[in-house]
């Protein structure tokens, strides 16, 4: 049962919180050469990429580069990476969420994976997504967000801000009291 006086803020992560993708810019900060980042990124994922590419299904790739994640990421957390995530910060919506974080929860839902999340976020923001120490994923996105929330805090919860950039985030930002939708620029719009 959820505090009918508590106060949610939700935003989605890769490109509403970061400009760009948080797998994307963990295998550049893990890759630093453009031949590696290639390499690593894409060809020795070549075939979970063809794969995706004909049946749709992402689910390969995102295992395969989980994977070399895995594999890569106490290495991940020696590089500027940490330091640096600031960079990456969409600014005008990391201001609106300092804004709130006094007066609301503030929740990350994602269908990324919380250790890159923590990497560029302060500590005490609540984090709904897959680890990459998850043996079985749930595919967190489009109405598995919303359920996810409700799984946490009842299904009776009210999201008074909601922040996303896709199709990934229309369940939760129809239900929020203030939906604001991230264009590819980063500038917050009123979503309706």
């Amino acid at each position: 049962m959820c505090d009918k006086n508590l106060k949610i803020a939700v935003f989605d992560f890769d490109g509403t919180l970061i400009h760009g993708d948080s797998i994307k810019i963990a295998f550049k900060h893990l890759n630093k050469s453009a031949i590696s980042f290639i390499v690593y990124f894409y060809i020795i994922h070549l075939y979970s990429i063809l794969k995706y590419i004909v049946t749709g299904n992402h689910q390969n790739l995102r295992k395969s580069r989980k994977k070399y994640l895995v594999q890569n990421y106490e290495r991940l957390n020696k590089t500027e990476l940490p330091k640096s995530s600031y960079k990456y910060r969409n600014k005008e919506v990391f201001s609106f969420l300092e804004s709130l974080v006094k007066t609301h929860k503030i929740i990350i839902v994602s269908a990324g994976f919380k250790e890159l999340i923590e990497l560029f976020i302060p500590e005490n923001i609540m984090i709904i997504a897959n680890s990459l120490y998850d043996e079985y994923e749930i595919e967190i996105n489009n109405q598995q967000k919303l359920s996810e929330l409700y799984t946490v805090f009842g299904n009776t919860v009210s999201i008074d801000y909601g922040f996303g950039n896709s199709e990934g985030d229309i369940a939760f930002l129809n239900v929020s009291k203030n939906s604001y939708w991230i264009s590819p620029s980063g500038a917050i719009n009123k979503y309706e």
